[in-house]
Parts: C-alpha cells; structure tokens; sequence
C-alpha cells in the first residue's frame, strides 16, 4: 500500500508545478480575431497559423483540420496574438486543387494555392479583415 501511495505521488507532484508554469506563460495573452472572407469564385479549404509551417508540415505534423470556407462567405474566428513582430499566415487549398489532388500529392509537391503572410501592422491597416479574390 505505500508503494502506491508513493507511485501515486510521484506521478502527481510533478503536475502542480506544470499548472503553476502554464498560468504564468503565455495564457494571459491578447488576441485580436481575424476575418476571412472568400470572393474567389469558388470554395477555399484552409490553415492558419501564427508561425511559418511548410505545406508538408501543415498537411502532416499539424492536429488542426481543413477549414471549408464556401465562395461568397466569410469566418470571424481566425486569430492572432496581439504582439509586436507576430505574423498570421494562410495557407489557401481551393477546391478544384482538393477535387484533383490527394492530401499526399499536395504535400509530396509541398505545394498550395495561395499563401496569405500578414504582419500584425498590416492586419491592423485592414482592420483585421481580409478578402481572398483567388489571386
């Protein structure tokens, strides 16, 4: 029984100071929501991200999913970190190239359609609001 007692506290210990750390770093951040909206003429599956991934990374490391964005609608619930030097990036898959190509192919070619880069200064300037025309 003290073997499990022990065994139970050593497996617990080390997760009171993993929760003091995560209070403390990064949690308490600003973010600033981000629109999207898609005029392309047809409709845009994407990936956003606050770091550059390459298309393979984004296809293969990444736990986040497509995001379907049907022509002529917009989504508010993209974000950033509202800090000095943070970028948003975009990484755009229409829906022919979806239709064509596997997710495979798309990152063996480690290609996609359009990459939207956008520093924080520049989103500011858009009033956070962006228009995809598929160009």
């Amino acid at each position: 029984m003290r073997k499990y007692f022990i065994y139970v506290f050593l497996c617990l210990f080390p997760l009171l100071f993993i929760n003091m750390d995560c209070a403390c770093s990064g949690f308490d951040v600003e973010w600033e929501k981000v629109t999207l909206e898609n005029h392309s003429g047809e409709a845009i599956y994407f990936y956003e991200f606050d770091r550059l991934f390459t298309p393979y990374e984004t296809l293969y490391r990444s736990t986040k999913t497509f995001t379907l964005l049907p022509d002529g609608e917009k989504i508010d619930n993209l974000r950033v970190v509202n800090e000095e030097g943070r970028m948003l990036y975009i990484f755009i898959y229409k829906q022919s190239t979806m239709d064509e190509y596997t997710k495979e192919e798309l990152a063996e070619r480690d290609t996609f359609d359009s990459q939207i880069v956008l520093t924080l200064d520049e989103l500011v300037k858009m009033n956070f609001h962006i228009i995809y025309t598929g160009e």
